[in-house]
């Protein structure tokens, strides 16, 4: 054969591009018999794929070089043809090709050929090249490859270098290890967290020091890295988490944060690192490293930081102040009661939110006025207003709220009287009945007599039928019916 087949090697691109663009096994399926259709057409399979590798037509080439991976996955072919034909394919003009070879036809070779091929291409210009060579040797798993993985982490591609680090950090050896502890010197961006969680996690005090100095690296996002990191560094870690939190970027401050309460026994027991928390709790200037505070100091210190989460607590950043109330629910109910009561009079949505969710395992009395001003936020403030019972603090606050200004409060409360309270608040819901403003407020007393089955209102709310609103007429049927 002296031809080149292109009909039938275009034909596996268009089959190829059609199940690369499904998600469907069938896809997959129609790709795999068209393939085999092909090879079934091919009189001489090698003499083909390297006429077809060696075309003018670049979709030809690609073509090749999917047929030849499918060749390849039916089982064992001669190797030196293998080889032959790879390298043929490796080393075309089209980075596409290139990188489809190297992807999906290398790691299908014998590992001979990939550890002989796969070095050329871990200094292509193409990163795509680069990155499936780096997938392919690493596939391997043999110590022969770890030098090239080694050159990886010096790679243009910042993908590339976290790939590589990646890889050697799997089962690293002490030749990996001595490595790292001299690239943590000045460490590949992309590459520092996971050289630097390796060091970490083999603990030795000298690959603990390693990471100082790049806590003090230039780039941030290596400070960020080690700091992150050495969460797993135990005691040796402490005091370096302790000056990350000194760092200029805002980023490194919360990793370090976030790192110090994995670092064990010795941070717990450290006053100098709870000073140095609260002192981030109530001084730093960005919202978010204040709630990796608040985070720390409850994880570390649940019950020896009460002052400082009260400050949180009404932080201007409502996601410390959700954050402090998390953190309220490690104290003792008497303690914990002021952290709610801010809560549930918080402007924002997810703070009150967060504060009936706490409130709703253990219903407080003496919270009542505080979840009646929650309601305006939170329906679920409701549920917990029951679970106080009848207790005078809640017909009180009930009472109080259903004579708010706002109908939107007004509204709340009568939902409220439906299920809370004593016997004053069904005089009150049929005051709101006849005589409030809003339909909606009236609409809400109608539903919550009739969830009391309040005997005693049903002369009003047979005068409601005549109301003006619908769904007030609608709401007191529906409350006559439940009183029978």
């Amino acid at each position: 054969m002296d031809e080149v087949p292109r009909e039938l090697l275009s034909k596996a691109v268009a089959a190829w591009f059609h199940s690369a663009n499904s998600d469907s096994s069938w896809a997959e399926r129609l790709l795999e018999d068209a393939l085999e259709g092909i090879l079934r057409d091919l009189t001489d399979v090698p003499r083909a794929l390297e006429l077809g590798l060696g075309s003018m037509d670049q979709t030809v080439r690609l073509g090749a070089v999917i047929v030849l991976t499918h060749w390849l996955s039916r089982g064992r072919q001669p190797a030196e043809v293998v080889h032959r034909l790879l390298a043929q394919a490796c080393a075309d003009p089209a980075p596409n090709v290139r990188e489809h070879a190297a992807y999906w036809a290398l790691p299908k070779a014998d590992p001979d050929s990939v550890t002989a091929l796969a070095p050329s291409l871990m200094t292509d210009d193409s990163e795509g090249v680069r990155a499936a060579a780096l997938a392919a040797l690493s596939s391997l798993q043999r110590p022969d490859v770890v030098p090239r993985l080694l050159e990886a982490l010096a790679d243009p591609s910042e993908r590339i270098r976290e790939r590589a680090a990646k890889e050697l950090a799997t089962g690293a050896d002490e030749r990996v290890l001595r490595a790292f502890r001299v690239l943590m010197g000045d460490p590949p961006p992309g590459a520092a967290f996971a050289i630097a969680t390796t060091l970490c996690e083999h603990a030795t005090a000298e690959g603990i020091r390693a990471l100082s100095p790049a806590l003090t690296h230039a780039n941030p996002s290596v400070r960020w890295s080690v700091a992150r990191a050495l969460g797993a560094g135990g005691a040796e870690a402490v005091p370096m988490l302790v000056g990350a939190l000194l760092d200029e970027d805002g980023d490194v401050r919360a990793a370090a944060l976030h790192a110090l309460p994995k670092t064990g026994e010795v941070a717990r027991r450290s006053n100098s690192v709870l000073a140095e928390i609260t002192r981030v709790m109530l001084t730093d200037g960005l919202g978010y490293v204040r709630e990796a505070a608040v985070k720390a100091c409850a994880a570390l210190y649940p019950t020896g930081a009460r002052d400082a989460l009260l400050h949180a607590a009404a932080d201007p950043d409502p996601r410390v102040r959700e954050e402090a109330l998390c953190a309220s629910e490690k104290l003792d109910p008497e303690e914990r009661r002021a952290f709610l009561e801010r809560g549930l009079r918080d402007s924002d949505a997810r703070v009150v939110e967060r504060a009936v969710a706490i409130a709703k395992t253990s219903p407080d009395p003496l919270l009542a006025d505080a979840l009646v001003a929650s309601l305006v936020h939170q329906g679920g403030a409701l549920f917990v207003l029951a679970g106080c019972g009848t207790a005078p603090q809640v017909s009180e606050a009930l009472l109080s709220a259903s004579s708010d200004e706002q109908s939107q409060l007004r509204e709340a409360a009568a939902c409220g009287m439906g299920s809370a309270g004593d016997a004053r608040v069904v005089r009150r819901l049929r005051m709101l009945l006849l005589g409030d403003a809003s339909p909606k407020v009236r609409e809400q007393a109608a539903s919550s007599l009739g969830v009391r089955r309040a005997a005693e209102a049903q002369p009003d709310l047979v005068r409601a039928l005549d109301d003006d609103s619908a769904a007030v007429r609608q709401a007191a049927r529906n409350a006559l019916q439940k009183l029978g």
